[in-house]
């Protein structure tokens, strides 16, 4: 039955972060704790989108240790990747549509928890996944959760 809930609460939290703002929010997480949530991610990503044929155009500027791994192991595995650019105006997209998949990222906790919350949003799809972090490792609470439009 928690198991039940808990899958209920991350769909719940998955939808919230498609309206949030974009980044890692996850206060005072180690870099070792942002590159295995990186890592798992990636999995999760060559699951779900072939590398030798997906192009990601990241929509938000990668300044953090979670994202800066996330970019870096995606093109370790062979994805291609379009950097964030300022100088395009909101709405407008820096290449064709046709060009690549448009690649966000949310990263959260919850406050006073030792849980994690990591969101990709690819395009009109979003990926969503839970974690716990016990002895200063960090685990997954349940299954990647899709979410498409």
């Amino acid at each position: 039955m928690k198991k039940i809930i808990f899958v209920c609460l991350l769909a719940g939290l998955a939808g919230c972060a498609s309206n949030s703002q974009y980044g890692n929010f996850a206060e005072g997480s180690s870099p070792i704790t942002n590159k295995r949530l990186a890592d798992d991610s990636v999995k999760q990503l060559l699951a779900t989108f072939p590398p030798a044929s997906t192009r990601f155009n990241v929509g938000q500027p990668v300044e953090d240790s979670y994202g800066r791994a996330l970019t870096s192991s995606l093109r370790v595995k062979g994805y291609s990747l379009m950097e964030y650019r300022p100088d395009v105006k909101s709405g407008e997209s820096a290449q064709p549509a046709s060009s690549g998949k448009e690649l966000r990222y949310v990263v959260d906790n919850l406050s006073g928890t030792n849980l994690y919350q990591v969101s990709l949003l690819i395009g009109k799809q979003s990926l969503s996944r839970a974690y716990v972090l016990q002895n200063n490792t960090v685990l997954p609470a349940g299954p990647w959760v899709m979410k498409q439009e």
